[in-house]
């Protein structure tokens, strides 16, 4: 049987090192966080405690280190990404372990835990020891941000589930509301948001016509037009 945990140790080397550019990548990503989500950063200070929960290209460091944050920690299986890491983001701290485990043991509570293409990889078990932990490391006030495939997309919602072999399942905006229900944490609220689209704004307005015309094709094939579209999208509990 394949191990995962050796799997992640290589993570960047064995699946992606191969086809990512990174320089570009991290310009890419931190445009798109920025406008997808970066309003939520607004209300904190800048020595806000930021957990990275298996940081995936670090690109929320970079984000992070951009947007002048700099009380961020980051937590990850993956040796080849650990030494990365340190080199390029010499400000922050790094943790090499399971994510679930270092939640269940850690004594310091966050404002801001952000998981970044991971839920999908998880089972359902796993699942809901992850958010339970989330949920007793976050502070009353923050909010937790998890970015995630979209079984509900237009388009590419099934490749998604194969381009990792590690993936276990993928969940859409009902789903992850079922499951998060399921768990009975209180005060919470939860919301979710689509990716932006569009390396600028002619792309974005590109990006929304198009979608218009085809929606208005969708209804006349009498189908649904969805909320949450994009082959990624946002969910966000804030802990109230």
């Amino acid at each position: 049987m394949i191990d995962k945990s050796k799997i992640y140790k290589n993570y960047f080397a064995t699946h992606y090192s191969n086809w990512v550019d990174i320089e570009i990548y991290y310009s890419d990503t931190y445009r798109y966080t920025k406008k997808s989500i970066g309003d939520l950063f607004n209300i904190y200070p800048k020595d806000v405690q930021i957990l990275d929960l298996w940081c995936w290209f670090w690109w929320f460091a970079n984000f992070c280190k951009k947007e002048w944050f700099w009380n961020y920690t980051w937590v990850d299986l993956s040796t080849d990404e650990l030494e990365i890491c340190k080199n390029n983001f010499k400000e922050y701290t790094f943790t090499q372990d399971d994510i679930i485990n270092f939640l269940e043991h850690t004594t310091k509570k966050f404002e801001i835990i952000y998981l970044s293409m991971v839920f999908e990889h998880l089972t359902l078990e796993q699942c809901q020891k992850f958010i339970n932990a989330v949920y007793k490391v976050l502070k009353k006030g923050g909010v937790f941000i998890n970015y995630q495939p979209n079984a509900d997309s237009y388009f590419n919602s099934t490749a998604s589930l194969y381009v990792d072999i590690t993936h276990e399942r993928l969940r859409w905006k009902g789903s992850y509301l079922q499951f998060v229900n399921n768990l009975y944490l209180k005060n919470i609220d939860i919301s979710f948001r689509n990716s932006y689209i569009g390396k600028n704004i002619f792309q974005n307005i590109i990006h929304k016509t198009t979608k218009k015309v085809f929606e208005i094709f969708l209804l006349l094939l009498w189908y649904d037009n969805k909320e949450i579209y994009t082959k990624s999208f946002y969910s966000i509990i804030t802990k109230l």
